[in-house]
């Protein structure tokens, strides 16, 4: 990160963390409601009374009084140089900025194919319990065959304001969501020739503005989802399948000029302002299903091998 800044007289150039801002003359520009600003009270291009030891006092050099309803041309306020009268203000701003972001997550899950639900399960909550839960898994673990992974961080989406009883204040208690992954799945079945059959919900959140302030609680941030819920797919030990096709493409061009003039080639773009900005955004699942054997020792680590005769015949199948 680097800034540096250069001035040759009234021209003033600075370089702002690679942004190009440029001032030109002796004064900027209004800009925005600043022009309306200008023309409006007392504080602005207009005479301005104030108080002196008991008397009134106009300190201004135009003749509009400062409780004149009427505003004033907001070139009043700057003066005036060389013997036409006239000066140059200028200010320039120029960004090119270029983001990549890439996402990637890995998760695995083990997942029996046995359906039967589990006395001690429930749907997974991530992040407690109650009114101070940060999300609940939309495919639990009620069941054997189910299995949720959650992979991210969570952040605040919104406050939920409880008025304060007695003359207390309110209070806000912030709700989360998660800016990452979450990967649910369920197996229906394995089958003898070695298919898996399968569905599964993944959803990936990701940060899109930081800017919404809700008052007396916060900053609250807003979150752009995608998800994709599967119906039943079958598919072979250690085969990948691929889903993609959620594709996000956004493109914006905001142009603002004046009349006429911003349309005149070259010069046209001393008199115009150009906004082009383009998203695109593509969620790409890949799923390898391994079937995990215990009958030859476990493929993955997994099963047990009897190490002695004598403990080799208490598992016997005989």
């Amino acid at each position: 990160s680097n800034s540096f800044a250069f001035r040759s007289g009234s021209n003033f150039v600075v370089s702002d963390r690679g942004e190009f801002l440029g001032a030109f003359g002796g004064l900027l520009p209004p800009q925005g409601d600043q022009f309306s600003t200008i023309a409006g009270g007392a504080e602005s291009a207009k005479a301005e009374t104030v108080t002196a030891t008991g008397e009134l006092a106009t300190v201004a050099s135009e003749s509009i009084a400062a409780t004149s309803p009427a505003p004033v041309n907001p070139g009043v306020a700057y003066p005036f140089s060389g013997a036409n009268n006239y000066n140059y203000f200028d200010f320039v701003r120029g960004l090119i900025e270029s983001n990549t972001t890439k996402v990637l997550a890995s998760p695995t899950l083990i997942i029996n194919e046995n359906s039967e639900p589990i006395a001690s399960g429930a749907a997974v909550t991530v992040g407690g319990s109650g009114t101070a839960a940060l999300n609940t898994a939309s495919i639990g673990r009620p069941f054997a065959n189910e299995s949720f992974v959650t992979v991210g961080a969570q952040e605040i989406v919104s406050y939920t304001v409880q008025a304060g009883q007695n003359g207390a204040p309110n209070s806000c208690q912030p709700e989360f969501g998660t800016a990452g992954l979450t990967f649910g799945a369920r197996v229906s079945r394995i089958d003898d020739n070695g298919f898996v059959t399968f569905s599964m919900s993944p959803e990936i959140s990701a940060v899109i503005a930081t800017d919404v302030r809700i008052e007396g609680c916060g900053t609250v941030n807003t979150l752009t989802t995608r998800r994709l819920d599967t119906g039943e797919v079958r598919v072979r030990d250690g085969q990948t399948l691929i889903l993609t096709g959620v594709i996000s493409d956004y493109d914006q061009a905001v142009v603002r000029k004046w009349p006429v003039l911003g349309d005149i080639p070259f010069v046209g773009q001393f008199f115009r302002d150009s906004i082009n900005r383009r998203e695109k955004r593509e969620l790409v699942i890949l799923v390898s299903p391994r079937i995990i054997r215990d009958d030859n020792g476990g493929n993955f680590g997994y099963g047990y091998q009897a190490a002695t005769p004598e403990a080799r015949q208490l598992v016997s199948p005989y």
